[in-house]
C-alpha cells in the first residue's frame, strides 16, 4: 500500500512537473516559428534580391529603406545635427519617440550600425509580440493549436517584412497586445493604460485604441465591484501621451509641432466609408491591365484588396472574440476606411491585433493552408519590392 501511494506521488508530481513545464516549451515552439519565418524571409532577399550587394554589411541595407532611415536619423540626431537640413528636420519630426530612443539604447548598449540595431530592437519586440499574442489566446480560452496560428499569422502576414527592417511596428504591436492582456485577463487597468501610453508615443495610429479604453473604464465604473476614482486617470493617461511627441518637437527638435511636407490630401478623408476601396476596386475591374502598374497597386490597388478580403475575413469569427477586441477593431478598421489615399493601409492592417486572432479561429485545414499560402505568396513578393528601394507601402 506505502508502495502505491508513493507510485501516486510520484506521478501526481511529475504530471505537475510537465503541467509546468508546458508553457515554456509551448514559448519555445513561439520563438522556433518566429526565427523560422523570419530566417527564411532573410534568406529569400538573399537570394533573389534585385540589388546586388557583395557583404553581410551590404545585404542588411537592403533593409535599411523609407521610414527606416528616418527612425535611425532621430536615433543618432545629437550626432548628425548638423549634417540634416531644417527641412529634413521638420521632415521627420512627425515619427513619434519612443522606437529612436529605443534604437539609440541599442547602439549605445552594442557596437552595431545604426540600421543593424534597429533591425535588433524589431526583432525583439516581434518575438515578445508573438509570445505575448500566444499567451493571450490561450488565457482567452482557445485551443493551443489556435493560439499557434495566430502566431504563425502575424509572422507571415504580407506586410510582416516590416518587422524584419527598422520599422517601429513590432514594438508598437507587442504594447498593443499587452495592453489587451493587461485589461482582459490581468484586469489591470492602470497597467493597460501605460502600455497603450507607450503604444501612442511608437504609432500615433494608436489613438483609434482610446475608444476601447473609454469603453472598458466605463464599464468597470458602472459596476459597483470594479468601480474605482483613480480609473479616471488611468483613462486619461493615454491621452496625455499624444502630448509626449509634441514636446519633444519643440524642446528637442526646436519644431512647434508636427511639421511633415506630405503630398496634399495624404490624410484627406471622406464622409463615405470605403468609398475609395470601391473606387480603386471598380478601376481595378474595368481596366485589368492596372494589376501590372506597380505604382497603381501600391498606391491604391493592393490597399483596397487588403480592406476588401480581410475586412470579412475578420467578421467571421468577430463575434468569437471579447467585445473589447471587437471595439478596438471597429474603430481601427472604420478609420482606415475613411482615408482617401491608403497607400500605408496594408501596413496599418499588420497592427490590428485581432484579425489574427479571428483568422485562427477556423477551423478548415484547408481553408487555414490557402490563406497562409496566400500570405506567404505576398510577404516574398512585397518583401522583394520592399528591399529593392521601390515603395511598398
Amino acid at each position: 500500500m506505502l508502495l502505491f501511494l508513493r507510485h501516486r506521488q510520484f506521478r501526481s508530481h511529475k504530471s505537475i512537473m510537465f503541467s509546468k513545464l508546458r508553457i515554456p516549451q509551448e514559448c519555445l515552439l513561439v520563438i522556433l516559428i518566429v526565427l523560422f519565418v523570419r530566417l527564411a524571409l532573410m534568406i529569400w532577399v538573399a537570394v533573389f534580391a534585385r540589388v546586388n550587394y557583395t557583404s553581410l554589411s551590404e545585404y542588411l541595407l537592403l533593409w535599411h529603406r523609407w521610414d527606416a532611415i528616418h527612425y535611425t536619423e532621430l536615433a543618432e540626431l545629437d550626432r548628425i545635427a548638423n549634417q540634416i537640413s531644417e527641412t529634413r528636420l521638420a521632415f521627420i519630426s512627425r515619427f513619434p519617440p519612443l522606437y529612436p530612443f529605443l534604437v539609440r539604447t541599442a547602439l549605445d548598449i552594442t557596437q552595431l550600425s545604426p540600421n543593424q540595431a534597429a533591425m535588433l530592437v524589431s526583432f525583439g519586440f516581434l518575438l515578445a509580440a508573438s509570445i505575448i499574442l500566444f499567451k493571450l489566446m490561450r488565457a482567452e480560452g482557445f485551443a493551443t493549436t489556435s493560439s499557434l496560428w495566430a502566431v504563425l499569422c502575424l509572422n507571415i502576414f504580407p506586410t510582416s517584412y516590416f518587422a524584419t527592417a527598422g520599422y517601429s511596428e513590432p514594438l508598437f504591436i507587442a504594447l498593443l497586445i499587452g495592453y489587451f492582456y493587461a485589461v482582459r485577463i490581468q484586469k489591470n487597468f492602470a497597467l493597460g493604460a501605460v502600455l497603450l501610453g507607450f503604444a501612442l508615443i511608437t504609432r500615433t495610429i494608436g489613438v483609434v485604441a482610446l475608444l476601447a479604453h473609454a469603453l472598458i473604464f466605463l464599464k468597470r465604473f458602472t459596476a459597483r465591484t470594479t468601480r474605482r476614482w483613480e480609473d479616471a486617470f488611468w483613462l486619461v493617461l493615454p491621452a496625455l501621451a499624444c502630448l509626449v511627441p509634441l514636446c519633444v518637437n519643440l524642446f528637442l527638435l526646436k519644431m512647434p509641432g508636427y511639421q511633415a511636407d506630405f503630398e496634399q490630401g495624404f490624410y484627406a478623408t471622406t464622409l463615405i466609408p470605403f468609398y475609395t476601396t470601391a473606387k480603386s476596386c471598380a478601376e481595378l475591374i474595368s481596366q485589368p491591365q492596372l494589376f501590372f502598374d506597380e505604382r497603381f497597386m501600391f498606391t491604391l490597388g493592393w490597399p483596397a484588396l487588403f480592406v476588401l478580403v480581410l475586412t470579412p475575413l475578420y467578421l467571421i469569427h468577430a463575434k468569437r472574440l471579447s467585445w473589447e477586441y471587437n471595439a478596438f477593431s471597429l474603430a481601427y478598421i472604420g478609420g482606415l476606411s475613411f482615408v482617401t489615399w491608403p497607400l500605408g493601409v496594408p501596413r496599418y492592417w499588420f497592427a490590428a491585433v485581432p484579425l489574427f486572432m479571428s483568422l485562427s479561429l477556423f477551423r478548415s485545414i484547408f481553408l487555414k493552408s490557402l490563406l497562409s499560402a496566400f500570405f506567404v505568396a505576398g510577404l516574398l513578393y512585397f518583401s522583394l519590392v520592399f528591399t529593392s528601394g521601390h515603395f511598398a507601402f
